[in-house]
């Protein structure tokens, strides 16, 4: 049941007053990684033009229809890309997806794209950035103050050790450890929250079947992308979801044809003006921050959440 804001007040409570102490100073760290290693911060709209039937979206009866509220400004930074060439965005992002400890409608999401990346290196930076994240954490004078976060931190940093397991071995592995539900070819991101029940350690998916990855991904074969999800263990769910782009402005035109969305062209003008290898990624912060401070769901790391009823 979804509360009002007054109520969400009253509720708040211990895990809300530490994640929120804790969300300033992550946002902060992302922002100095990325400003350190020379990257351009974007701010994208939040007001998307519509695209008809997609996925969690949520459309707004303005303009004859023709703005959708943001779930992902991966486009917008493929474009900035172009000419920036390494960009990283912080901002809102809004999906109206199932209620779940996991998900909320209004949620914070890091999304990075950088001109001259490829797959392989996109997978170290990630790796990078989450470990820098939780080595500088042990150095706040606020973290070091909570003995069991500090505990909490300490543990995850020493394990954030992620394997990497192509799609094909994951869905064989899962189905072995459970006998009585076999898992054909799904989108590990639509059942991530039981998947992450069946984890011991963090996981780095990787060649990702073709139809579940994003239409901007690179084809490896024939069935498969370069494409990733990092999986964390203990119902933590979907951290981050990433892949190497193509530059084939051509397929991507006709991709764009077949879904009958004519005003996304500007995107693939875009493109035309790279020529090396590019990728991009994307991590929800509001998740993270629930993973580090070891809440329960994740409404409770905000005072006011948006969540579905």
């Amino acid at each position: 049941m979804i509360m009002k804001d007054a109520e969400y007040y009253q509720n708040s409570n211990k895990i809300t007053y530490i994640s929120t102490l804790l969300r300033s100073e992550v946002e902060m760290m992302i922002h100095n990684y990325f400003q350190e290693r020379g990257y351009i911060f974007i701010v994208p709209p939040v007001l998307h033009e519509q695209v008809k039937n997609k996925k969690f979206e949520i459309y707004l009866p303005l303009y004859n229809d023709r703005y959708a509220l943001n779930s992902s400004n991966a486009l917008y930074l493929g474009a900035y890309a172009a000419d920036f060439k390494k960009v990283y965005s912080i901002s809102s992002c809004f999906r109206d997806e199932s209620d779940s400890q996991n998900h909320l409608i209004e949620f914070r999401m890091l999304e990075v794209e950088t001109v001259g990346m490829n797959f392989e290196y996109m997978i170290v930076q990630i790796e990078n950035l989450i470990s820098y994240i939780l080595d500088n954490l042990l150095e706040s004078a606020f973290v070091l103050s909570v003995e069991d976060l500090k505990n909490r931190i300490f543990l995850l940093r020493d394990n954030f050790k992620p394997k990497r397991i192509p799609y094909q071995e994951f869905i064989k592995t899962l189905n072995k450890s459970k006998p009585g539900k076999q898992y054909g070819s799904i989108d590990i991101s639509s059942v991530d929250y039981s998947i992450s029940h069946m984890l011991k350690t963090p996981v780095f998916i990787t060649d990702y079947s073709s139809k579940f990855a994003t239409w901007t991904a690179k084809k490896k074969t024939q069935e498969t992308s370069w494409a990733l999800n990092l999986m964390l263990p203990d119902t933590y769910g979907e951290l981050c979801e990433g892949c190497e782009r193509t530059n084939d402005y051509k397929l991507l035109s006709y991709k764009i044809s077949c879904a009958k969305v004519k005003h996304l062209q500007w995107y693939v003008e875009a493109v035309k003006k790279i020529n090396s290898e590019r990728s991009g990624y994307g991590i929800g912060i509001d998740r993270m921050i629930r993973w580090i401070v070891g809440a329960k769901d994740i409404s409770s790391t905000l005072m006011f959440p948006r969540v579905k009823e």
